[in-house]
């Protein structure tokens, strides 16, 4: 009966054994697949942050992109609005010139008929100086 009793413990010591054993195995398995997961998991989340830096750069990049183009718009717009001033400022320079020329031209004639005037002036003066002398002489 001891022999029994010492077959069975040991069959059931073999028994715990072979159970331990394929726990632990079940345990490894669980742990390189939990490992695999994570691996997995990580890079996911590698992959999710590299395509979420390279949308911020190509966000960067579109705004850059939009904001020279509104510079280069800026820019554009100022220099036709530089040139319309430009020529207001000409055309405001030639108006003003035919202006003076024309006041000039004016002043020219207004004392060149100033200038026939006494001229003339000098002229009946002396005739009637030469009437004077005449009449004397009669």
């Amino acid at each position: 009966r001891l022999v029994e009793a010492k077959r069975q413990c040991d069959a059931e010591h073999e028994r715990m054994e072979i159970q331990f054993r394929r726990l632990e195995l079940e345990a490894d398995n669980s742990k390189e697949r939990h490992a695999s997961e994570l691996n997995s998991v990580y890079e996911k989340k590698l992959r999710a942050e590299q395509n979420a830096e390279h949308d911020k750069e190509t966000v960067r990049k579109e705004e850059r992109r939009r904001m020279q183009l509104e510079m280069e718009k800026a820019k554009k717009d100022h220099d036709m609005e530089l040139e319309e001033m430009k020529q207001k400022h000409d055309r405001a320079l030639r108006i003003a010139q035919e202006v003076a020329d024309l006041e000039v031209e004016n002043f020219r004639k207004a004392h060149a008929g100033e200038a026939e005037l006494t001229k003339l002036v000098e002229q009946v003066k002396g005739s009637v100086s030469e009437v004077g002398r005449m009449s004397k002489r009669v």
